[in-house]
């Protein structure tokens, strides 16, 4: 047994957690049990006191949690709400704010479905609303709108909790619906100052406009001057706590939450822009894809040939550009060190070979589309010793799937160009993922489906799987020390995450969730203050890679700009051999 495998098998014992900050302010407090006064007054104090206006009173039966709730009915007509005369944010880029609570849409009579539960004035730095019978949130920045139009739909009679976060220091928002995390979102830094506010409406939006009054019961509504962990937004939705007595923890400003802990641990961050595909050589050393076309400050439109794009070396020492290249989607290194990437919307991969810094067509010509956004994503090059070759492809080829056609390409990392089609496209539609075991080929697709593609007829066959729901895969690979798959999901209801599938049984589990999700790239390039988005969502190429000893798991984030890498614990009966191992080496314990 090595020296190294020895520290690994010893450092897998020690799982190392990461710590949360604590000490966040409960800027205000609404228990609404007798009255509307702020019942954090250590921090905010009586300007946090309510006004009701119209017909607004405490309600002992409908309460949610605690003596009352609040009750607006406007059904009269007219405006009813509670005002607050303090403001949730300056106009500092540095502002970070919650705002939580309980709401259950009643009608009285008014049976209207676009309304506000909350909005700040005279700007809406942070406003709430339902409209067409779903959530939706917003934030108003000094330079754009970000508006989630996507939410979970509402059903009157039924409690809700929210909670919306922005970020400035983090560059996040986040919105957590009946205590999931349901978006996770970048914040270009140039729109990173959230909009000054005054006060606060609750029940009504900022202008106070009578046919968008809500309507039903409100109960533990509270602000914060700090993003609360996941674990104080979980224990308040379950009635653990309220935002007054739950822990005082703070989320960290980015990272990942690692759900597999026994068997992943999180051990590093390495901060890259941009990271698009990622791959490792045999001593380590990482290479990740920058997918930028352009910095935030560069003009539209997008995309653009200036561009700090390319395929870089990550790590301890910083970031080197190996070679430059336009928006790469996926890169994959070669025995020989030859490094191999993918650029989408040029349609080509492209090789930089082993010691060299400059990109040279090594396979143009994969699809002809004339949309923009078009051409290959993920590649891959199928191991000497894979023994699920046939009539169209073979052990040490080179394999890349084309989102747009469908198709699937044979290519060889020793010769350029001359691709073959190991698929047609036919019955695959976006797909992104790609990957390859010891004997089968893998493609994912955006019918959220996995298949296994015939080496010898390129056809495909759906692999049955259970458990976690596959949603909108973007990457795949296959753990070398147990078989499975490893899926990244860009999902457009909750934030991105990896799922693992089980080898033999096809079962699904997650394994890390909260990784940001994609739009800085579409945002940078695209979207001006006079054509702003309506915070759709856009997928990310972020990619994945393990070491090729299986001891590392690196996740990329994009819009994170970050690379994360984990230690892959073995699962027992690997570790007993590997533990069994160091005691031989250690020796026996003696007693003195």
């Amino acid at each position: 047994m090595t020296t190294r495998n020895v520290l690994w098998a010893l450092a897998a014992i020690a799982l190392i957690l990461p710590g949360q900050v604590a000490l966040g302010d409960v800027t205000a407090y609404w228990s609404f049990d007798a009255d509307f006064t702020n019942a954090a007054s250590t921090t905010g104090g009586s300007a946090w006191d309510g006004t009701t206006t119209g017909n607004v009173t405490i309600d002992a039966a409908g309460a949610k949690f605690g003596a009352g709730s609040m009750k607006i009915d406007a059904s009269a007509g007219g405006t009813h709400y509670l005002a607050i005369n303090a403001g949730l944010a300056d106009s500092a880029s540095d502002v970070t704010v919650a705002v939580m609570g309980w709401y259950n849409v009643t009608n009285f009579g008014s049976n209207r479905d676009k309304f506000f539960l909350w909005e700040t004035g005279s700007s809406f730095s942070v406003s709430s609303s339902v409209q067409g019978g779903y959530q939706r949130w917003a934030h108003s920045t000094t330079g754009l709108t970000f508006n989630d139009v996507t939410g979970p739909a509402i059903t009157d009679g039924t409690w809700n909790h929210i909670v919306q976060v922005w970020n400035g220091p983090a560059n996040t928002v986040k919105y957590y619906h009946n205590g999931v995390l349901r978006d996770y979102r970048y914040v270009p830094v140039k729109f990173q100052t959230l909009a000054a506010s005054t006060f606060l409406n609750i029940g009504l939006n900022r202008n106070k406009t009578a046919s968008l009054n809500f309507e039903g019961y409100m109960d533990e509504i509270a602000v914060l001057s700090h993003e609360p962990a996941v674990e104080v937004v979980e224990s308040i939705v379950s009635g653990a706590a309220t935002p007054v007595t739950a822990a005082d923890d703070v989320a960290p400003d980015r990272g990942i939450r690692v759900l597999e802990t026994d068997r992943l641990v999180l051990v590093d961050t390495i901060l890259t822009d941009d990271p698009s595909g990622l791959t490792v050589a045999a001593d380590g050393t990482v290479f990740a894809g920058r997918r930028n076309c352009e910095t935030e400050t560069q003009a539209e439109p997008y995309p653009v040939s200036t561009s700090d794009g390319g395929i870089y070396q990550i790590g301890a020492g910083g970031n080197t550009l190996i070679a430059s290249g336009h928006m790469p989607s996926d890169v994959v290194m070669a025995a020989n060190g030859d490094l191999f990437f993918t650029e989408d919307f040029n349609g080509k991969i492209k090789r930089v070979a082993s010691g060299d810094s400059t990109a040279t067509d090594w396979v143009t010509g994969l699809t002809s589309g004339t949309t923009g956004d078009v051409g290959p994503v993920d590649l891959i090059i199928l191991s000497d010793d894979f023994t699920g070759g046939g009539s169209l492809v073979a052990a040490g080829d080179g394999l890349v799937v084309d989102r747009t056609t469908g198709s699937i390409h044979v290519w060889s990392p020793d010769t350029s160009e001359g691709a073959t089609v190991l698929h047609d496209g036919t019955g695959l539609s976006d797909p992104k993922a790609l990957a390859a075991s010891g004997s089968r080929i893998f493609v994912a697709d955006a019918t959220n489906t996995i298949f296994t593609v015939d080496a010898n007829t390129g056809s495909l066959t759906a692999l049955a799987t259970s458990g976690v729901a596959i949603d909108n895969p973007i990457d795949m690979v296959v753990d070398p020390l147990t078989g499975d798959l490893i899926v990244m999901c860009d999902s457009e209801v909750e934030p991105t995450k990896v799922l693992r599938v089980d080898a033999g049984t096809a079962e699904v589990t997650t394994i890390v969730d909260t990784l940001l999700d994609g739009f800085k790239d579409i945002y940078d390039g695209y979207f001006t203050t006079a054509n702003p988005p309506q915070w759709g969502h856009h997928s990310n190429l972020s990619g994945m890679a393990f070491s090729p000893d299986g001891k590392y798991l690196y996740l990329a984030e994009q819009d994170g700009d970050a690379v994360y890498k984990l230690m892959v614990v073995p699962e027992p009966s690997v570790l007993a051999l590997l533990l069994a191992g160091v005691v031989g080496l250690i020796g026996p314990r003696r007693r003195k």
